[in-house]
């Protein structure tokens, strides 16, 4: 599960504040569906550009070229490993609230490239501006936790 990096007091910070918060307050992980592209959710593919665009630069920029940091670091968050790109893990940010984070390494052709997934109706319970918090959580406890 996803953590504090350091075992300090230290100040959470917004994401993990708004996140924490509006799960214990709205989230029921039993009605949160399958797995889906956060571009796919309603107003997704609008919402997720510009200033509230998907953390994925520092993830490729951090796991393009390392797989093993990549697998070593979801282990260390508990992940489960999946089957799509070169490497995949299911997180689990709170209990029952899962975020996919799926690596393509780069190659002599393509740069790396980083896709996530979150549960199809999380935006029934939260508006886009919750669900990019989450994923930036998710992103910067993975880079906490690399090798």
């Amino acid at each position: 599960s996803i953590a504090f990096t350091d075992g300090s007091d230290a100040d959470p910070g917004f994401h993990v504040c708004l996140t924490a918060l509006l799960y214990l307050l709205e989230v029921d992980p039993a009605a949160l569906g399958h797995p889906v592209s956060p571009l796919q959710l309603p107003g997704g593919a609008i919402f997720f550009r510009g200033p509230h665009g998907l953390p994925q630069g520092p993830l490729e920029a951090r796991f393009g070229r390392d797989l093993t940091g990549f697998q070593a670091a979801a282990a260390r968050l508990g992940g489960i490993k999946g089957r799509d790109g070169d490497g995949a893990y299911s997180l689990e940010v709170y209990p029952g609230l899962r975020v996919g984070v799926i690596l393509w390494l780069a190659d002599e052709e393509l740069p790396a490239q980083v896709s996530f997934t979150v549960p199809a109706h999380l935006e029934r319970c939260w508006h886009l501006d919750a669900v990019w918090a989450l994923l930036h959580l998710a992103a910067r406890e993975l880079l906490a936790h690399a090798p």
